[in-house]
């Protein structure tokens, strides 16, 4: 956290969010929040089992953070004590990857996929989301990208940002071998590479 390092807040795919407050010599949940709807019913409550596909903090707010949930989206206003569901507005709540606006504490960008058992893009139109007030809305952003029989998966690590801004650079990569990328903030979309094979991540130089 900034203005304390001593703060720390991480997340792991199947043992949801822990913190710590003394640079890691110790450690405690921050799960309040974060619903498993993927457990039967009778094993959501006290349950560790909490599967976190993207965490980011937002380095001008340090308190803010979201989360990619396995089903969920997520934001805390808390520094990860507590979590508030954030997906209405969204075709879908699940997917893998997540981006923020470094510069922005209220943005966040996410590539929501059908299901858990139907990871493709809905309906066959591959569209980013964009909300730029915390989650309260959110703004499909698909100018350039594929909007017909376009089934793809994007995981965890194959979304990434550049800048900030309006100006913002925005790239990821499809299980398809497809490259995709934005100079605008997810404004409009390129395509910049296809046929490789599966992209499992997708980094900025």
């Amino acid at each position: 956290m900034a203005g304390d390092p001593s703060r720390i807040a991480l997340a792991i795919s199947a043992v949801g969010v822990w913190l710590s407050d003394d640079a890691g010599t110790t450690w405690r949940h921050g799960n309040k929040g974060l619903y498993p709807r993927y457990l039967p019913e009778e094993a959501r409550e006290d349950t560790f089992t909490l599967c976190v596909h993207n965490l980011h903090r937002a380095p001008s707010r340090p308190e803010r953070l979201f989360i990619q949930f396995h089903g969920g989206v997520y934001r805390s206003d808390d520094a990860g004590e507590t979590w508030i569901g954030i997906a209405d507005g969204l075709p879908s709540d699940f997917g893998f990857p997540l981006v923020i606006d470094p510069n922005d504490p209220d943005s966040a960008y996410v590539i929501p996929l059908v299901a858990d058992m139907d990871r493709v893009t809905p309906e066959g139109k591959v569209r980013v989301y964009e909300t730029r007030d915390a989650g309260a809305s959110w703004s499909a952003r698909g100018d350039g990208l594929p909007s017909g029989d376009a089934y793809l998966t994007i995981l965890r690590q194959a979304f990434a940002a550049d800048g900030s801004g309006s100006n913002m650079g925005l790239y990821f990569g499809a299980t398809s071998g497809d490259v995709f990328g934005s100079g605008d903030a997810g404004a409009t979309w390129f395509t910049a590479a296809t046929k490789l094979p599966p992209v499992h991540s997708v980094r900025v130089a």
